[in-house]
Order: structure tokens, then C-alpha cells, then sequence
């Protein structure tokens, strides 16, 4: 069993950040995240409806170019291409926390952890268990949404913030 100053449950802004700076003082560092790192922010919030500002920015951009002497035609676009840039720029954003924490020397257990009063902590991966113990304990477990218990909401489509950009299949006019 790998044992460590302090292990960090979540690999949002909170918890990279607490791992960065934890290693930055000298202690030996885990970061333990079962999905993406960055966390809501990145990969379900704040990154993608940027993301999606930008684009509606420059097609503004686009119809005011007359402003400027410029012709244009009609304002067409694809949206499964948006959302792969969408994810270009997500995958890009991720890479550089990874970075970060390569560069800090923390190590990363992909799985979900579980922490006990002993200090130790059981992470289920892909592989099976793994066991680490560690001095301190960071939880920066993060957000889900909340689905309100409305009767029959289970067998009508719905969207939350993890789902909303994220939609295939959406064309525009």
C-alpha cells in the first residue's frame, strides 16, 4: 500500500489546486478522480457555455460585418462540429492540469475513492481496488445536479448542467 502527506478526493479546481499547492510545500500528494479532471467546471459548466458564448460572439461578428463594408451570406453552422471544439478545448484544458500535476510530481489514481477513519482509502478501478493511505485527507468531491423527485420526470427526456452541452443531434434553422 502506497502511502502519502495527503491525498486529494476530486480533481476539480479545489482539489488541483490544494494537490498543486500541497506539493508545492514539500508533501508527497495523490490525486484520486474517477472522471475527468477539471471537475464541473471544465468538462460540464463553466468551460463548455464559454465555449458557446465565443461562437455566439463571432456569429455577431459575422452579421455586423456589413458595419464594415463587408458582404456576407447566411449564418450556417454545424452543431456536432461546435461540439467537437467544444471538447478540443476541454481535452486541451484537461492535458494542462495533467500537466501540472506531472510537473509537481502527485501522482493520479483514476477511480473512485472511498476514505476511512484509519486513514486509508479504498479507490475502485478499472482493475479492481486499490489501497493507499494517507496523513491528511482533502475532499473536493464536487456537485452533481439535482433532479427534483417529480412524478413521471423519469420517463420524459430532461436536461441537467452535466448533460445540457453535451446534446447530439441539434440542428440549427
Amino acid at each position: 500500500m502506497n502511502s502519502y502527506d495527503i491525498a486529494v478526493l476530486g480533481g476539480g479546481p479545489g482539489g488541483y489546486v490544494a494537490a498543486i499547492r500541497a506539493a508545492k510545500l514539500g508533501k508527497s500528494v495523490v490525486v484520486i478522480e474517477g472522471s475527468e479532471l477539471g471537475g464541473t467546471c471544465l468538462n460540464r459548466g463553466c468551460i463548455p457555455s464559454k465555449t458557446l458564448l465565443h461562437l455566439a460572439e463571432a456569429v455577431e461578428t459575422i452579421q455586423k460585418a456589413a458595419v464594415y463594408g463587408i458582404k456576407t451570406g447566411p449564418v450556417e453552422f454545424g452543431w456536432d462540429a461546435i461540439l467537437n471544439r467544444q471538447e478540443q478545448v476541454m481535452k486541451t484544458l484537461r492535458g494542462g492540469i495533467e500537466g501540472l500535476l506531472m510537473a509537481n510530481k502527485i501522482s493520479r489514481i483514476r477511480g473512485w475513492g472511498k476514505a476511512f477513519p484509519s486513514r486509508e482509502i479504498e479507490v475502485a478501478t478499472g482493475d479492481g481496488v486499490t489501497k493507499v493511505r494517507a496523513e491528511k485527507v482533502i475532499l473536493a468531491t464536487g456537485s452533481k445536479p439535482f433532479v427534483p423527485p417529480i412524478a413521471g420526470l423519469e420517463g420524459l427526456p430532461y436536461q441537467t448542467s452535466d448533460t445540457i452541452f453535451h446534446m447530439r443531434g441539434f440542428h440549427s434553422r
